[in-house]
């Protein structure tokens, strides 16, 4: 809460060093005012994301940063975007985005999800029915 952006960029850079132990820390600096400092969180929300192993936990936390209204910027947003793509399970990813979508707490944040969705299931997202028939349909699908 430091009221120079300097300082709250230095306080970013000493918690990268605890990585995916200061996502939650790193958190309000995504919505920050200044874009240095929203830059600064991104990389290292970006980097502490990388190093964490466990693919469930990526996806709550970032699907978590988009059920909040302005809890980051688009460009925050397209980077989360960007990670949930990069995840295996399609399915549990297409689930989160129907849930933010469905939501709609934030149009920038729904309109994200809708990309992502599109992505992972390479249908166009269109009603939530659909969406919900879509993800019925690959859990009963044989691997």
């Amino acid at each position: 809460d430091h009221p120079a952006a300097e300082v709250r960029r230095r306080a970013i850079e000493a918690l990268q060093w605890f990585a995916a132990k200061a996502l939650d820390t790193l958190t309000p600096f995504l919505a920050d005012a200044d874009e240095d400092v929203r830059t600064s969180a991104m990389t290292a929300v970006e980097q502490a994301l990388e190093e964490t192993e466990s693919e469930t936990a990526k996806l709550g936390y970032i699907e978590s940063l988009f059920q909040v209204r302005g809890a980051c910027d688009t460009d925050g947003l397209a980077m989360l975007g960007g990670q949930l793509k990069g995840l295996s399970d399609g399915a549990a990813v297409a689930a989160a985005a129907v849930r933010v979508i469905e939501a709609n707490r934030d149009p920038a944040a729904a309109k994200e999800m809708r990309e992502v969705y599109e992505f992972v299931t390479g249908e166009p997202y269109t009603t939530p029915d659909a969406a919900r028939r879509w993800l019925r349909e690959s859990a009963e699908a044989p691997e």
